[in-house]
């Protein structure tokens, strides 16, 4: 056999568009996960296991007045629907475990090294990190956000609404004031304010919020609005 020398190797040209960026590793990462059986199944598993306690408790409910008395009192609603958490726990980890094992098992983990030797491309620019921490964060607080805004209107319609024009109309009624009294008001407006709290390069005109104050006053809008919620409910429906 003979020796390969470099000239006659075939010529390495770069693709245009070829750049290692975090939005292709994530999808390469996605396609090596999705395409193994054991995710769908523990997937399937996990999410079986959480509608276990749904089935549990509407089975109860069904037979709701054959419970004793004491059962009745004592009944745990919330505990009893996530009763299957066990089961989700289990799955989640068998998965989480397979992620990484089958990579060196395998013997993949070699070619995903050699394609991204920097696996975290574009997660040390100033900022991203946070970003990425702080979507899941903003996405947690404004459930809380709109289901306390649904509880003290109890109007779909009229909750959907509120919502929308607190967060989307809101910014557009103070952008038509005075400079002074725009960037005042601007940076405290809930939409804005959560805002500061992921975006990794703000436009100085925009006058953001530091990112975590920015995440602590839509917090205690959210705050406002669940004590709200929480008195009405007393006095109306309890």
């Amino acid at each position: 056999m003979s020796a390969i020398t470099a000239s006659d190797r075939m010529p390495v040209t770069k693709q245009p568009g070829a750049d290692v960026s975090q939005a292709r590793v994530l999808r390469s990462e996605w396609i090596k996960l999705w395409s193994l059986r054991s995710t769908r199944w523990s997937l399937a598993f996990g999410l079986l296991g959480m509608l276990l306690g749904i089935v549990v408790a509407a089975f109860d409910m069904g037979r709701w007045s054959q419970l004793p008395l004491d059962s009745q009192q004592h009944y745990k609603s919330v505990d009893t629907a996530l009763i299957g958490w066990h089961l989700s726990e289990l799955a989640i980890g068998v998965l989480g475990v397979l992620v990484i094992t089958g990579e060196y098992s395998t013997g993949m983990i070699r070619s995903t090294f050699m394609a991204v030797p920097k696996r975290l491309p574009s997660l040390s620019t100033p900022g991203a990190l946070r970003a990425v921490i702080a979507i899941p964060l903003f996405l947690a607080v404004l459930a809380v956000f709109t289901v306390s805004l649904g509880a003290m209107i109890r109007n779909s319609a009229g909750a959907i609404a509120t919502f929308a024009g607190i967060i989307f109309v809101l910014p557009g009624l103070v952008g038509v004031l005075s400079n002074s009294l725009k960037n005042s008001i601007n940076p405290y407006l809930p939409s804005n304010a959560a805002s500061a709290f992921f975006t990794t390069n703000p436009d100085p005109s925009d006058h953001f919020l530091h990112p975590w104050v920015g995440f602590a006053v839509f917090c205690g809008y959210a705050a406002v609005l669940l004590a709200g919620a929480a008195v009405l409910l007393v006095r109306r429906d309890v």
